[in-house]
């Protein structure tokens, strides 16, 4: 496949590896985003695999929640980062903002926390 695509292997799906992520992984803030990151070695080639929240706290409406994890996925499926032979990243998206933000915004953070997260794994 492309490289603008985002397939169901590229998600995080797995409860215990969402937790192990939660409790292990390094955090990066760029406003409106925190994000959460792991580095695994990898005995097979596997793309990087992330997950987009936004907390219920901050928008009650689902309408909201879903618009801002729309724009952050299509924002992360068009910057990608090249995976690294042999190691795997783990990648949590978190909205902190409080109001919704427009897709320039937050593809502009996306693209500055993915920066940072490369800056850290080189």
């Amino acid at each position: 496949m492309g490289k603008f695509v985002l397939t169901k292997s590229e998600r995080l799906c797995r409860e215990k590896e969402i937790e192990l992520l939660f409790r292990q992984g390094s955090v990066v803030f760029v406003y409106p985003l925190r994000v959460i990151h792991t580095l695994h070695q990898a005995k097979t080639p596997t793309p990087d695999q992330v997950l987009f929240s936004v907390p219920k706290r901050h928008f009650r409406r689902a309408v909201d929640r879903n618009t801002l994890k729309r724009r952050m996925r299509e924002a992360y499926r068009l910057n990608k980062l090249t995976p690294m032979p042999g190691l795997s990243r783990q990648i949590a998206f978190v909205y902190i903002g409080t109001e919704l933000a427009p897709f320039d915004i937050i593809r502009k953070s996306l693209v500055r926390t993915l920066e940072k997260i490369a800056q850290t794994q080189v």
